[in-house]
């Protein structure tokens, strides 16, 4: 979805990660890409996964696009505006 992929190009560029507009028509691939490199960050503080005290990161429940270290991170970057980009996943 747009709003998911906005998102993450957003949090891409805020962890310097590979700039998706170089590969734009690979779209698919480049969200793939995205998505499992982030998913070893935490979104609201960018602490990495194996830096955790349990070794993971937890989804959000509303849209599974967003991994936090916590609770407190979660709540802080929902308040932060995570609010106005997430989206229900569709099944």
């Amino acid at each position: 979805s747009v709003p998911r992929a906005l998102s993450l190009y957003r949090k891409s560029v805020k962890l310097g990660i590979d700039n998706p507009n170089e590969s734009a028509h690979h779209s698919k691939e480049v969200l793939k890409n995205l998505v499992s490199q982030l998913k070893r960050f935490c979104g609201n503080c960018g602490v990495a996964c194996e830096d955790t005290p349990e070794g993971m990161l937890k989804a959000c429940g509303r849209c599974n696009s967003t991994w936090y270290c916590g609770k407190e991170c979660q709540t802080e970057h929902w308040k932060a505006g995570h609010k106005s980009d997430c989206v229900r996943q569709q099944v």
